[in-house]
């Protein structure tokens, strides 16, 4: 056997290889663990509820699935608001025309206007109503991350008793004057805070991310739906017809807003 001179430069690079190779090694082994260590400190529900969200995702949405909600504790909690939601677009839509243009008749000064007039003029206060609207959705998301759903619900509950308070006395009045712009704007705001209230709550506050929206509409547009006949076969045309359908609409959201803020179980808000 013949004695070999080992190259210093190959034995060299040799040992160099080596310690990488064994730093990688225990490169491999801190790396798993702290993988293992990160994963334990996120708690079982969260990843259960991870979990489920993704195979929601990727699960197609069947009719089913949209009916099989009405069994969901959490959304039979918010069909009340639904209701209310339905019934402030029935009011923007079905009411307000008529009710201004009642309001110009009993009016010394604009009774005498021609009835295309009473028209434009009860169509351009909803100038005002998109104002508000545009105010609401800008400012509504912004309160609710701040203080929270319940206070989200107390301002809501605010503006409609304010709004609709209003609504209810220039009924017992009978006159046309600036506060039906001021009016127009709140109930603009007010119908604009309950969706973004109702989409924040269903995008949020169920573990599914689809089958809630699903339902959510179909009780939105077939109360809607029934709301219209009901108004078609019954037309508002008195001033006692407007007392008891604007009276009707300060209860419901008495009791689906009073609903959601005593029964409801929110998840707790992350600060």
């Amino acid at each position: 056997m013949s004695n070999t001179k080992v190259n210093p430069g190959i034995q060299e690079s040799a040992e160099s290889v080596a310690e990488n190779v064994e730093l990688t090694v225990v490169q491999k082994v801190e790396l798993e663990v702290k993988t293992k260590d990160t994963a334990s400190d996120v708690p079982v529900l969260d990843k259960v509820e991870t979990a489920s969200s993704a195979h929601d995702e990727e699960k197609v949405v069947t009719i089913k699935d949209v009916f099989m909600m009405f069994g969901n504790r959490k959304f039979q909690l918010l069909i009340p608001q639904l209701w209310l939601r339905s019934l402030m677009a029935a009011t923007q839509f079905g009411f307000f025309v008529t009710f201004w243009i009642s309001l110009m008749a009993n009016n010394e000064s604009m009774a005498l206007l021609p009835d295309n007039k009473k028209m434009e003029t009860a169509v351009y206060t909803f100038i005002f109503y998109g104002f508000g609207s545009i105010v609401g959705s800008a400012f509504f998301g912004q309160f609710l991350d701040k203080f929270g759903a319940r206070a989200s619900i107390v301002f809501i509950q605010g503006l409609l008793i304010v709004f609709v308070g209003l609504l209810i006395v220039q009924n017992e009045v009978g006159v046309f004057n600036w506060t039906v712009y001021l009016t127009m704007f709140g109930m603009g705001a007010s119908e604009t805070c309950i969706w973004c209230f109702n989409n924040i709550i269903f995008g949020f506050e169920f573990e599914t991310k689809k089958k809630q929206f699903g339902a959510q509409l179909f009780v939105v547009e077939s109360s809607l739906f029934t709301i219209f006949i009901v108004m078609s076969y019954f037309p508002l045309e008195t001033k006692h017809q407007f007392r008891e359908y604007l009276i009707f609409l300060l209860s419901l959201s008495f009791f689906a807003l009073g609903l959601v803020y005593f029964k409801f179980p929110f998840k707790k808000q992350n600060k």
